[in-house]
């Protein structure tokens, strides 16, 4: 399986007996399955870390939040377990990574912006805030460039702010802008608020906005108007990856500060 194609095609080979698995005995049974029946360190990664695929995306009877985490708890292990065995440095920092990929996936299935039919409560936002302190600590340790790093803190921010620890949020989304400023100083795109401005920055402004807008700051709200005007502005662009960018920031901030601020009018 040297190419994700072919890694896919494994995956979803195995998928229909991993989904009976799940429907019948849960979790438990899904990684049970994969622990007796898989040797082979690349097929169990990619059973493990393609699972994400069928459990969050996808359907099956059953389907809920938990049994997800608890995968994703599975999958994290294998990782750092396949790191802590590697002969050499690459190889160990690259099933590093793959754990940190797989802490990130479950930060960003947790939080709550996605408008998704899973139920969460504490635990889970409690859970995902670990897993996005995971994913800096390893990112760090793996010197990952500006934005996988603003990534990161988003993902600590967004938690923090369903756990209502404002000023957490404030600082983690901040953070995360500083970084979505620095990744676009070293692409050459400009963080001046305005029509020119990188989507990303736009994006991470709004969330910074939005998180100071809980701490009680109401003055933020302006400037979380201008870049959602500015990022409808970017959605009329003629380049497709800018528009299909913007309008998916857009959406993204307009989704949660409705869920946020449900008085609001915004849309």
């Amino acid at each position: 399986m040297e190419t994700f194609q072919q890694q896919q095609d494994f995956f979803r080979e195995h998928w229909p007996t991993m989904r009976q698995k799940l429907e019948s005995g849960g979790a438990a049974a899904a990684i049970s399955w994969i622990d007796y029946s898989f040797r082979d360190e690349l097929e169990r990664r990619v059973l493990f870390l393609f699972a994400r695929q069928g459990m969050v995306i996808g359907d099956w009877d059953g389907k809920h939040l938990d049994a997800c985490v608890q995968f994703a708890d599975a999958a994290i292990a294998e990782c750092l377990s396949q790191s802590a065995r590697a002969e050499d440095d690459e190889t160990r920092n690259r099933r590093l990574d793959s754990a940190n990929v797989a802490s990130y996936n479950l930060a960003t299935d947790l939080a709550w912006c996605w408008g998704d039919s899973f139920q969460r409560e504490t635990r889970h936002y409690e859970r995902g805030l670990k897993a996005a302190q995971e994913c800096l600590k390893w990112r760090r340790q793996l010197r990952k460039g500006s934005w996988p790093m603003s990534m990161a803190f988003w993902a600590e921010g967004v938690h923090r702010l369903a756990l209502n620890d404002n000023p957490g949020a404030v600082q983690a989304m901040q953070k995360a802008l500083e970084y979505a400023i620095r990744d676009a100083a070293e692409k050459g795109q400009s963080s001046d608020i305005g029509p020119a401005c990188a989507g990303t920055v736009l994006l991470n402004l709004g969330w910074q906005d939005l998180a100071r807008l809980k701490s009680g700051d109401e003055s933020a709200g302006e400037r979380f108007e201008t870049v959602l005007a500015n990022l409808s502005s970017q959605e009329e662009s003629p380049d497709e990856h800018v528009s299909a960018d913007a309008k998916f920031y857009r959406q993204q901030l307009a989704d949660a500060q409705r869920i946020m601020f449900p008085e609001s009018t915004t849309v």
